[in-house]
């Protein structure tokens, strides 16, 4: 939280906050959004943010110029413009059904090697 804190304060570019229709808003703005759905639960309104987020946006086609085809039972490289960082098993499985990469803040900072 700190990290995200400090990224907010410094009004970094590539961290924004994604509305349920998956449009970006800079990070320090938080609303409810008109004509949100009563009936959905947090986290699914969380993953339809991502999902449209990944229809509005795609990865672009650079990213699959080393992409090679799965053989046999491999799973496939699915390429995305987000990355949902939660430490909720549940949402991680609705994410992972949806194709998004989902991670704790942790092991995302590693990767990223983020300090």
């Amino acid at each position: 939280m700190t990290w995200l804190r400090e990224q907010t304060r410094q009004k970094c570019p590539r961290l924004f906050t994604l509305t349920m229709r998956g449009k970006r808003l800079p990070i320090a703005v938080v609303r409810e959004e008109a004509g949100d759905d009563g009936e959905l639960v947090n986290d699914d309104r969380i993953l339809r943010s991502c999902v449209n987020f990944t229809q509005l946006e795609p990865a672009a086609d650079s990213l699959f110029s080393d992409f090679k085809m799965p053989q046999g039972r491999e799973m496939p490289n699915i390429y995305r413009n987000v990355v949902l960082l939660t430490e909720d098993r549940v949402l991680n499985m609705k994410a992972m059904s949806q194709h998004i990469p989902c991670r704790t803040m942790t092991r995302f900072m590693k990767w990223a090697k983020i300090t």
